[in-house]
């Protein structure tokens, strides 16, 4: 998902119940569309 919205995931840490991530991405990315598409593709890969 990363790759098709032109966005670069740099770090990436997670713990029990949360996930850190530094990203690059463009200025006209809006930050909260990103985490929720984020959050969308890794809630059906738990499914």
């Amino acid at each position: 998902m990363a790759s098709d919205k032109d966005i670069k995931i740099i770090e990436m840490d997670s713990d029990k119940d949360h996930v850190q991530m530094l990203i690059e991405c463009k200025p006209q990315h809006y930050m909260p569309n990103i985490v929720k598409a984020f959050k969308g593709v890794s809630a059906k890969e738990m499914r």
